[in-house]
């Protein structure tokens, strides 16, 4: 069974053993399952799972010992805890981040999630736990470079309407590798409470499809916005980088606020020049790398768009950031550019702008009228995104090979 399968069909086929064993101990197993849920404050979900690994992640409502145990569905006989300087993270600690490295890509591999909380801590001798709870048992996704192909469904600028998510579902088979928010998927995130609430409310539209989170303008406005990383295991802590999917190497970047640092609106709490900068300078790096020059695709994610208006190159975009970077990406062989932010979808062709070779599809808004999605699939040589209504509409595509 491929990954996808597996993502697609692991619930029902979890269902279908889980009743089997049920039938002798069905109220005590639906009061398990009750608990584990009023347990975890946000139910485990998975992220950064390339490279060989995969982290984790979960939220309990009270100071936890939390482990993963992995392995073959039905034989978890690995087992990985939230470890730092030698010590479990557990006396004081409810978000819970725990990375599992050299894992087989080619391998069926399936994870809980157990929690002992921790009721009472002692330094020496006399902390004690609670009853345990636990996750329901669930497909772990790997992306790998040897991967044969890649699809993944892309969304933007939902601003917290999360119901966009399972409308464009609905007008697929539900079958992909991953889910790729392009930015303002959480709109100024408020507080830990509501942020939580609504990636709950994510990731149960996207059931066990991961999630990849592009921030955008409005992930970073909020008094939250500035936590909002605890919630993802980011690379070098950053919410830029890149990775390898099958076919495609993703390229991540982070053009921060709409706005320049010193516009009134930030209060004096914004430095993105300097960011942009050191991103420009990292873009330099990584299209020199083996990953990037051996993928026969590759696609960059930033949810401001490089272009979009002839008649004001600088409106609806980051142009301090393309002036930094084009002549980079234009060198480097990039073939699709997926963006946000304007509320109005656009693809633009390779030569609208000078310089610009490579095609750029900027999706849609928050409302019904003006939603969108898109299909980005690979499979060896071939490339191609399609551009869709949140009705199923197809507006725009491309096709490479």
């Amino acid at each position: 069974m491929n990954r996808r399968e597996m993502l697609g069909e692991g619930i029902c086929s979890l269902a279908g053993l889980s009743l089997l064993k049920m039938s002798a101990r069905a109220d005590e197993a639906a009061d398990d399952a009750t608990t584990a849920a009023t347990q975890f404050e946000l139910e485990p979900y998975v992220n950064r799972y390339w490279d060989g690994g995969a982290s984790i992640l979960c939220v309990t409502k009270s100071p936890a010992r939390v482990r993963v145990e992995y392995g073959p569905q039905n034989d978890l006989k690995h087992t990985a805890y939230d470890i730092r300087n030698g010590m479990i993270l557990a006396a004081g600690v409810t978000r819970h981040c725990i990375r599992i490295d050299n894992l087989d890509p080619k391998g069926d591999t399936y994870y809980r999630v157990a929690a002992e909380p921790l009721t009472k801590f002692k330094t020496y001798y006399g902390s004690e736990y609670g009853p345990e709870f636990a996750s329901d048992i669930r497909p772990l996704p790997l992306l790998a470079a040897t991967d044969k192909s890649c699809r993944a469904i892309v969304m933007n600028d939902t601003h917290n309407r999360d119901a966009l998510i399972g409308s464009a579902l609905a007008q697929t088979d539900g079958k992909f590798d991953l889910a790729i928010g392009v930015g303002d998927i959480i709109n100024d995130p408020p507080s830990e409470e509501r942020t939580i609430s609504l990636m709950r409310n994510i990731h149960a539209r996207l059931r066990d499809i991961p999630f990849l989170l592009v921030r955008g303008n409005h992930e970073c406005r909020g008094e939250y916005a500035n936590r909002l990383d605890k919630h993802y295991d980011l690379p070098d802590g950053k919410f830029y980088g890149a990775f390898t999917a099958g076919p495609i190497r993703f390229i991540i970047l982070d053009d921060g606020e709409d706005k320049p640092d010193d516009n009134v609106s930030y209060s004096r709490l914004a430095m993105f020049e300097q960011y942009r900068a050191e991103q420009a300078e990292w873009l330099k790096r990584e299209v020199n790398r083996p990953e990037f020059k051996q993928a026969a695709h590759r696609v960059v994610l930033i949810h401001i768009p490089l272009y979009f208006d002839e008649s004001d190159l600088n409106k609806w975009t980051c142009h301090t950031l393309r002036e930094r970077i084009m002549p980079t990406l234009t060198e480097s062989g990039i073939d699709l550019v997926l963006s946000g932010h304007t509320h109005r979808s656009r693809h633009i062709a390779a030569g609208t702008f000078p310089g610009q070779n490579f095609d750029i599809f900027v999706g849609g808004g928050p409302k019904s009228e003006s939603a969108t999605y898109g299909i980005l699939e690979a499979e060896g040589d071939r490339l191609a995104y399609h551009m869709h209504a949140i009705d199923g509409r197809l507006l725009a595509e491309y096709r490479k090979g």
